[in-house]
C-alpha cells in the first residue's frame, strides 16, 4: 500500500435490505475491518466521505430489462459449470438492495470508462468467477451449501479458500487473521453463514484492490448492468459475448 491509495471496500450484499451483509474494509494504512450488519448507503456514506474509494459489491447494482450480465457469465463459464441467479424481477420482489445502495452513495461513478481514474468507483463482481480466475479452477470452489453437497466437501473448500486469502490479504493480516484462521468445520447455522458472508466480502475487497492492478473484463453491457472480474490472459474478452442474442 502507498500513500494516496483509496479505501477498498468489499460488500457481500444481502439482496433484501432487511438482512445482514458481510463487509470488508481495506484501509491505506494497512488496517482492515470486517463487519456483518444491515447495509444502507446512508450508513456507509459518512465513512467514505472525503476519501478516494473503490467499492466492489456481490449483488446487482443496476437492474434493467435489457440486463445481459448473467447470460454473459453463463456463456463465458459454461465449460466450468459456473452460472449465477437471474436478476429479473428483483425490484418487484423487494430484493433490490444493490440498486438502493448504488443510488444512495453520492459522488460514485459506475461507468466502465471511469474504472481506472475515478476517485470513487462502485462496481458489481461475482466471487465464484473471481476465484476461478485467480486460482485457475476448473469449476466453482464448493464452499457454498447446495443440495447433495456434503459438509466435508464444504469444509475442505473453506480451508482452501482461506489459505488462498491468507496469502493474498497478507498486508492486512493483523486485522483479518482471526477470521482467516477460523476453523469453518467447527461452525454451524448462523455462525457458518456469517463466516461465509465475511469471506465473500473479503473476495470482493480483494477484487476492488486488484481492479487497477490486474487485467479485468466486463461481463454485461454499459447501462444495463455488468460485472467486473479478473481476466487471465484475455480469455474472457474472447469468450464472452454479452450483447443481445
Amino acid at each position: 500500500m502507498t500513500e494516496g491509495e483509496p479505501i477498498y471496500l468489499g460488500i457481500d450484499l444481502a439482496w433484501s435490505p432487511r438482512h445482514p451483509s458481510g463487509l470488508c474494509w481495506l484501509f491505506p494504512d494497512g488496517s482492515a475491518r470486517i463487519e456483518h450488519r444491515v447495509v444502507d448507503g446512508a450508513g456507509l456514506g459518512p465513512e467514505l466521505e472525503g476519501h478516494r474509494a473503490i467499492v466492489a459489491v456481490d449483488a446487482p447494482i443496476v437492474l434493467h430489462p435489457g440486463r445481459t450480465a448473467e447470460r454473459a457469465v453463463a456463456r463465458a463459464y459454461a465449460k466450468k459449470k459456473c452460472a449465477c441467479h437471474t436478476a429479473n424481477g428483483l425490484r418487484e420482489r423487494g430484493l433490490n438492495a444493490g440498486e438502493i445502495l448504488r443510488g444512495s452513495l453520492s459522488g460514485f461513478s459506475d461507468a466502465w470508462s471511469d474504472r481506472l481514474e475515478a476517485p470513487k468507483w462502485i462496481f458489481e463482481t461475482y466471487p465464484h468467477v473471481c476465484l476461478i480466475e485467480w486460482m485457475g479452477l476448473d469449476s466453482p470452489l464448493p464452499y457454498k451449501a447446495k443440495p447433495g453437497r456434503d459438509r466435508a466437501t464444504r469444509d475442505a473448500a473453506f480451508a482452501r479458500l482461506q489459505e488462498f486469502l491468507i496469502e493474498r490479504l497478507h498486508p492486512w493480516e493483523a486485522d483479518l487473521g482471526p477470521r482467516l484462521h477460523q476453523d469453518a468445520s467447527r461452525l454451524r447455522g448462523q455462525a457458518l453463514k456469517r463466516h461465509e458472508d465475511e469471506l465473500d466480502a473479503m473476495i470482493c475487497a480483494l477484487m476492488a484492490f486488484d481492479l487497477r492492478r490486474w487485467t479485468v473484463a466486463r461481463l454485461g453491457e454499459e447501462g444495463s448492468g455488468f460485472m467486473v472480474v479478473p481476466d487471465r490472459g484475455g480469455r474472457i474478452i474472447e469468450l464472452a459475448r454479452s450483447g443481445p442474442e
